[in-house]
């Protein structure tokens, strides 16, 4: 008979910190009877969707080296209701043969668990729904065992880590005490067993990602890191204090992310890597693989934001420590004195009557600016973007890559640099250093 208070949260003043989030959580069930073990500290989320490589993201995982405190790898294997029979089996055999994998591979401080869920409601479907509920059952496990600061990895189900991975989270948060969430540093293979093809749009692909995150930290924005859901980690409770993982079927890293950020204690862990695949995949309305896929088709080099809208934010957000005072005086003759379609933006965004909100909600400078960049944040930045393609357009992201370097006045000998792979390497290493 099941004693039936193995799993009752221990009696602290920690234990049970989720009980609120996990009731309005939606699915709201318990997926894993087994109870967690007392030490457990990280918990690594996996959505898989007909996933070929599942096992060996999960033999990366084990092989990592360093092994000390409780870890476990919850893999979410799920599909929607409409999806064909033949994925469904694939699905089936694939979660079969990763259940067997795990049989032999669960060890002292590492445990496997599956979760298995089809005929998902298609308005529910897709990965950030599957992301959400192991993220969710994450948060039930650590709540089981009173641990708000226990963290929660997320990954994706086509990814390697190098074998340092769990010592590298580790010291990262020991060196960061009270980190509400960090970045985990990217590289996407740029040789192997695919076709050159492959690479060369991959290579433009996370070009452009490590583009636009330096082009807005040139121009002055705080709370700037990517946004990729196989490479972050969060704090349990922090995770429940901002709402979960939201159920989009494409872009669930960024939207939950930028939650995050806004608290401003967001770091880079750069001591190790994440490795994603850089194949093409239909399985989501854009991101990484629907990217491969389109250029194999056509072979155009993709386009990305024009450095010139960053030049405009840099020259706005550079005053951002004067807005105080002019808010207080209400002086927002400024507004007229910026570029033409950053200042109908603002307009059509009621700039000044949120600038007086900030005002009148904010004691200090310090505390105007902190709820300042929590509005004018990475979303509303991309809605600007978006807003001014008509008068700026794209630009191939090689040139706009070289531009900011020029901009950014980077003292290395990027110039000789012309080919993308040379050029993303280049950025690599400054993100990685920053």
């Amino acid at each position: 008979m099941k004693n039936m208070n193995q799993n009752k949260a221990p009696n602290n003043k920690e234990s049970a910190f989720a009980d609120a989030y996990l009731r309005r959580s939606v699915p709201n069930e318990v997926f894993i009877n087994d109870p967690p073990d007392k030490y457990l500290k990280y918990i690594v989320i996996i959505p898989a969707f007909i996933e070929s490589g599942l096992i060996k993201s999960l033999d990366s995982l084990f092989k990592c080296d360093d092994i000390e405190e409780g870890i476990e790898v919850l893999i979410v294997v799920n599909s929607p209701w409409s999806t064909d029979e033949a994925s469904l089996r694939f699905n089936l055999e694939i979660k079969e043969k990763a259940k067997s994998w795990a049989k032999d591979h669960n060890k002292i401080g590492m445990k496997f668990h599956f979760i298995h869920w089809d005929a998902i409601d298609p308005k529910n479907s897709g990965v950030g729904f599957a992301r959400k509920a192991g993220m969710d059952e994450a948060v039930r496990r650590f709540n089981k065992i009173g641990k708000p600061d226990g963290i929660i990895l997320s990954l994706d189900a086509d990814v390697l880590v190098d074998k340092n991975y769990f010592r590298a989270v580790r010291t990262h948060i020991r060196e960061n005490k009270g980190i509400d969430g960090f970045n985990i540093h990217f590289e996407h293979p740029l040789d192997g067993g695919f076709e050159e093809k492959v690479y060369e749009a991959i290579a433009q692909y996370e070009l452009h990602l490590r583009y636009y995150v330096q082009a807005l930290r040139y121009a002055g924005h705080p709370n700037t890191y990517h946004t990729l859901g196989s490479a972050f980690g969060v704090r349990a409770d922090v995770y429940c204090k901002q709402g979960g993982m939201n159920k989009r079927q494409a872009g669930e890293d960024f939207y939950f992310l930028q939650k995050i950020f806004d608290l401003g204690n967001f770091s880079e862990c750069n001591s190790t890597r994440v490795i994603p695949s850089p194949r093409p995949s239909n399985r989501v309305p854009f991101g990484t693989g629907p990217m491969v896929r389109d250029f194999l088709k056509e072979e155009k080099e993709l386009k990305t934001n024009n450095p010139e809208l960053f030049v405009i934010l840099k020259d706005f957000l550079k005053h951002t420590s004067n807005f105080y005072e002019k808010t207080k005086n209400s002086d927002f003759n400024f507004i007229n004195d910026l570029h033409p379609v950053l200042g109908e933006f603002l307009k059509m965004n009621n700039i000044e009557y949120k600038l007086t909100e900030i005002q009148n909600n904010s004691s200090s400078e310090e505390a105007f600016i902190k709820r300042f960049y929590r509005w004018f944040n990475m979303f509303r930045v991309l809605k600007f973007l978006n807003y001014s393609k008509n008068e700026f357009h794209d630009v191939p992201v090689k040139d706009a890559a070289r531009i900011l370097l020029m901009k950014g006045k980077f003292n290395l000998n990027f110039k000789a640099q012309t080919q993308t792979k040379d050029l993303l390497r280049f950025y690599r290493e400054i993100q990685k250093d920053r």
